[in-house]
């Protein structure tokens, strides 16, 4: 028997949530999620995926960097921890405790949040051109799962033109107007010292990547997997970085280490799922028979309520979302843009 959920007014078989969007990361800061041990080619490598070796950023990391953004905006409190799972070591105030004896402890605060992340997985991956600057690179692969994944987790049906896109390696598939391409008998595209063939993409494969990809598409290139690996793998940002002894005003010892950055204008995407807000009565402990939780607030009983707040609410009025993500904060590392898909709710 299939588990349904809805998103919009549809239903499909999918998951245990009820509501979903489509979430849109543009980099803006050269960004450092790191993935914690040395590869043997950078000290400091990024989070990649094992079986692809595509960069990632873990949901873990994605959900804690939103929940500090809303807490240092000013949210409410309460629908935070409702919203993204109860932490005694985030912004918490007695009296709202969730439970009538006002005790921190108690079984009543301990639950799961209403919000669930999926890692943010890459959707395009800039590459230096010879000519209109540069490229937003992808791939029929990370297509495929792109069209999967709106499909079956954000509801959103792109058809089937994003999986049947097919690409040889010394050819590529780009915008008939592209800034990229060199006029001539046959025309071209040269990332990097590579070139490739242009032929246009298909008008359908357009229209379906513009109800995801935010901005201007004459930029967007189709690689063929193999080479589209080959530039995520190689062109990525590194950056070698020290730490001076003040006595000698040389590189301290052992302190020479390199780190690996994903590059300004990556796109990755990460779908956010809703749930009506979970909070658990107190029950089979003699410790806490008297504790009973607390009513929801009036507007934070849904899962629609839950995506309001995530979205709009939570966020102050801010019109463009900003969020900084992974290390070196304090060297402007990191900051990255939000985009949210509006068709469905």
């Amino acid at each position: 028997m299939p588990i349904w959920f809805s998103s919009g007014n549809t239903k499909q078989p999918g998951i245990m949530h009820t509501r979903s969007t489509f979430l849109t990361l543009r980099v803006i800061t050269s960004l450092h999620a790191g993935a914690g041990s040395d590869n043997g080619l950078v000290d400091l490598p990024i989070q990649r995926e094992v079986v692809t070796g595509y960069p990632k950023i873990e949901a873990s990391t994605l959900k804690g960097a939103l929940r500090s953004r809303l807490e240092q905006l000013g949210a409410c409190p309460l629908k935070i921890h409702l919203a993204f799972g109860y932490d005694e070591r985030s912004d918490y105030e007695v009296n709202e405790s969730f439970s009538d004896d006002g005790d921190a402890n108690s079984y009543a605060q301990f639950f799961t949040g209403a919000l669930t992340f999926t890692d943010a997985r890459l959707l395009a991956f800039p590459v230096r051109s010879m000519k209109g600057v540069f490229a937003l690179t992808t791939c029929p692969y990370v297509l495929r799962r792109l069209a999967e994944d709106a499909e079956l987790l954000a509801g959103i049906a792109l058809g089937d033109a994003l999986k049947s896109v097919k690409v040889e390696d010394d050819k590529c598939l780009g915008d008939s107007n592209s800034p990229l391409i060199f006029l001539n008998d046959k025309k071209r595209v040269i990332l990097e010292e590579y070139p490739f063939e242009h032929t246009p993409i298909p008008s359908e494969v357009i229209s379906a990547l513009s109800r995801l990809i935010p901005g201007d598409l004459t930029r967007l290139v189709i690689l063929s997997d193999d080479v589209f690996a080959d530039f995520t793998q190689l062109f990525t940002e590194r950056v070698t970085r020290n730490a001076i002894d003040d006595k000698t005003g040389t590189v301290k010892e052992g302190a020479l280490f390199t780190e690996e950055y994903l590059p300004p204008e990556t796109l990755l995407y990460s779908i956010v799922l809703a749930d009506k807000p979970r909070q658990p009565e107190a029950q089979g402990d003699d410790q806490h028979q008297g504790s009973q939780r607390k009513a929801l607030p009036n507007d934070f009983n849904t899962a629609e309520d839950v995506l309001k707040f995530f979205k709009t609410e939570g966020w102050k009025g801010q019109t463009r979302r900003f969020l900084q993500l992974g290390a070196n904060a304090s060297i402007g590392k990191g900051i990255v843009e939000l985009l949210f898909n509006e068709e469905k709710q």
